[in-house]
């Protein structure tokens, strides 16, 4: 690893979960990119620093090295987006205030929003948290950081410590409009730290893209903000949406942007597989409808995954079989083979029926399809478990271009409906604070030792 000494003014750190195998959690938050390249416009020195990705790829990463090797650098973002990551952010958090300690220290993030209060409550080496969208309160304090400014009132969404250790919350007032997200750059991977061992260790690592058994490059594109329904156990529905971000409404990104980027990605940075995992409004399927055409028209050839929130019409089936090659699929989440339980949680509600026309239709078309359900979840009756149990059977001896199920075991997010109002959901248990999430993750593997080692 090189030594050679950086000049840079913020540095966005994103820690992963080290789990027994390897570390887990390595896609970076999108709003990463965009804070990046929003800085990067103004004249600020700005590198991402993905720590999972250096490990997956480089046995002998130092954190420590990489850390010493920088310079002048006066703000430290670190993101805190999914609940996998508390424990392991939080410890390396520590580890950096000591190697760094004149570099003010901000996190933020989805789980970061929720816990602002008890982090900086019981983390004293954590500075502050910018709740909800980040781009402009990111610059704002990166500019009081350089000034070397304790008085931090005027940022936007901030929430901090002053000298005397109150914890002083600003008011939530900027969140980013349509203007605002088409504006913003998310193809900025030269900020980001030796990217290409990002991208290779995306495709390297569970759950990454394989085409004929081989791993190729894939990303997941930036297509909007916001949710129009709550699912009872994401942290990220329309009534969770407004309370962290003050967002009121979904937003989708320009279409003409959407596929620039995608041709970037492809002719820049090798992508092949292109995920497309945001649809909060299935029953208007017209925006991915047109996506698609142009894509078409640009003549490029790539494969794609659709992850569909509702059941996709039959429309946008057959613009997606036009526009991507064999081998792309389009994934359902039923969630449960019970109606009644699917109808309970799920935003987007359709019934048994219509799921398997959708599956119907894909096996006419020649579509493969992964699918979604939940194992164990709070809240879940016995007989959903068994009706579950029995639906995997029948679509296992019925479809043959069903790819893969996935039944897996589902932890309620922070902010969700079910985190806010368990006893709605039968759940008898309290919610989870920021220390049972903390707890739940931690896990002190060979590797995180390594890495924390000064």
């Amino acid at each position: 690893m090189t030594k050679r000494k950086r000049k840079i003014d913020c540095l966005l750190l994103h820690i992963p979960r080290f789990s027994r195998k390897e570390p887990t959690v390595l896609k970076l938050p999108h709003g990463f990119f965009s804070m990046a390249s929003y800085l990067k416009k103004r004249q600020c020195r700005v590198e991402i620093l993905n720590v999972g990705s250096e490990v997956r790829q480089d046995p002998a990463f130092s954190l420590k090295e990489y850390l010493n090797s920088l310079t002048d650098v006066s703000l430290i973002a670190v993101s805190l987006q999914w609940h996998y990551q508390t424990y392991h952010t939080i410890k390396v958090v520590e580890m950096i205030k000591r190697l760094k300690p004149n570099a003010r220290v901000v996190m933020g993030g989805f789980s970061a929003t929720f816990f602002y209060e008890q982090i900086l409550t019981r983390f004293h080496f954590v500075d502050a948290v910018i709740r909800g969208d980040g781009e402009r309160p990111l610059y704002e304090l990166l500019l009081k950081s350089k000034r070397g400014s304790d008085d931090l009132a005027s940022v936007p969404n901030l929430a901090w410590r002053n000298s005397s250790g109150k914890i002083i919350v600003n008011k939530l007032s900027y969140v980013v409009s349509k203007k605002d997200n088409d504006s913003f750059s998310f193809t900025d991977f030269d900020l980001i730290y030796k990217y290409d061992n990002y991208l290779d260790a995306l495709a390297l690592s569970p759950g990454g893209s394989l085409l004929d058994g081989h791993p190729v490059r894939s990303f997941v594109v930036p297509l909007g903000r916001g949710c129009s329904v709550d699912c009872a156990y994401c942290g990220g529905s329309r009534s969770s949406q407004k309370m962290l971000f003050g967002r009121k409404e979904v937003i989708f990104r320009d279409i003409n942007s959407v596929v620039h980027d995608i041709q970037k990605y492809y002719r820049t940075y090798k992508i092949r597989i292109f995920h497309f995992c945001f649809d909060p409004c299935p029953g208007r399927p017209g925006y991915y409808i047109e996506l698609f055409r142009r894509i078409r028209r640009a003549g490029l050839k790539i494969y794609a995954d659709f992850e569909s929130w509702g059941i996709p019409s039959k429309r946008l089936i057959d613009e997606f079989e036009r526009t991507f090659l064999p081998g792309s699929d389009i994934s359902l989440s039923p969630e449960s083979g019970s109606e009644s339980f699917r109808k309970k949680i799920k935003g987007h509600y359709y019934s048994n029926d219509q799921f398997y026309r959708a599956l119907d239709y894909f096996e006419a078309k020649g579509i493969r399809s992964i699918l979604y359900f939940i194992k164990e979840m709070p809240g879940q009756p016995e007989s959903a478990k068994r009706m579950t149990r029995k639906m995997i059977r029948f679509i296992k001896g019925r479809y043959r271009h069903v790819d893969q199920i996935f039944h897996l075991d589902v932890l309620i997010e922070p902010a969700a409906p079910m985190h806010l109002d368990p006893e709605a959901y039968n759940i008898k248990d309290r919610p989870m604070d920021f220390m049972d999430y903390y707890k739940a993750h931690g896990s002190n593997t060979r590797e995180f030792v390594r890495l924390l080692r000064e």
